[in-house]
Order: structure tokens, then sequence, then C-alpha cells
């Protein structure tokens, strides 16, 4: 029986939508700040902005911690990826990507509120959708639901949408055996 679903967000890269107006513009405005996105194995800077907002916003840690995740990379480097939105040497914005060949898939993404206001996300995102995956049938944000998908958040939904970002239904069964 069907006891839950969840909606995430994806973009279709042989056919992606147009960035958003204000997706593009705050790309540009991380361009003109000199921000540049880089891949890297060092998971330690990022994974700071990530607990701390994760912390801040929903009292809550990363599913994975920090070594788990350098584990993980050490076993599959082809497949969990990472990159990092930069200024000089600080790290302030990044997502951990979870490569399956025909899908990207955007594990675990986060900014600093130092690279929020200067869209190191919508940089990052822009990169990774027309450059480092463009090869790819899918990129995958995630869901923006919770509770077995009783709950939209709205705000991190039209983010996704933003970028070209389009609705993908998770359905969740039960099987009583």
């Amino acid at each position: 029986r069907l006891i839950g679903r969840n909606i995430s967000s994806t973009v279709q890269l042989d056919n992606p939508l147009r960035l958003r107006a204000d997706r593009r513009s705050r790309m540009k405005k991380a361009e003109q700040a000199g921000l540049r996105v880089v891949e890297t194995t060092d998971f330690s800077p990022f994974w700071k902005v990530l607990d701390a907002n994760l912390q801040e916003r929903f009292h809550v840690k990363p599913v994975h911690s920090l070594d788990e995740i350098v584990l993980l990379h050490s076993r599959f480097p082809d497949r969990i990826r990472h990159f990092v939105t930069m200024r000089g040497d600080e790290t302030l914005a990044g997502s951990v990507i979870y490569d399956m060949g025909i899908v990207a898939h955007a594990q675990y993404t986060s900014a600093s509120a130092e690279g929020k206001a200067l869209g190191a996300l919508d940089l990052l995102y822009a990169r990774l959708i027309s450059e480092v995956f463009a090869d790819r049938k899918w990129f995958d944000f995630g869901q923006s639901t919770e509770d077995m998908g009783h709950y939209l958040n709205e705000g991190l939904i039209a983010q996704k949408e933003g970028f070209g970002g389009r609705g993908v239904a998770y359905d969740i069964y039960e099987i009583t055996l």
C-alpha cells in the first residue's frame, strides 16, 4: 500500500529549461565577485558550512559524518564527487554529487551566509548543470518534501525550479509479508 509520496526536482539535461532570471542575475553577481567553482577531495571546509547550516536551521547533523563521507569517497571516487564555490581560499558553498552515470544527484548542498549573499550556489548549480554533468540524462536536486510527503518546503522547491528542475514523484510503499 502507498504510505508516502515525496517530490524531487530533476532537470532533463538533454532538454533543459532556461534558468530563471533571478538565478541568472545571481550567477552573474557571483562571477563579478570573482567566485569560482572547483572539484575537490577536501570535504572538511564544506562540511563545516553544511554542519553549521543544518544545526542552525534544523538542529540536526548531516546523515554522514565528515569521516564517513571521506571513507565513502575513498571507496567510490568516481561516483561521489565534491564541488565547491570559492573566493580565494575560502569555501562559500558546495555540493556532494552522487554520480551514477545517467543521473547526477545532489546529496548534500549548502552555502555560508556570505555565499548566499554572493550567489555562490547559483554559480555552482549553473556550472554543474551546463558544464560538468551536461552529458548526463538527468540532474537530480533531491527531495523538497518531509514527513513522507505531507510537508512541501516551498522555498526549497522554488529554488530548484529556478534552475529548471521539475517535480518527480517518489512513491513509498509498505508491503505486508
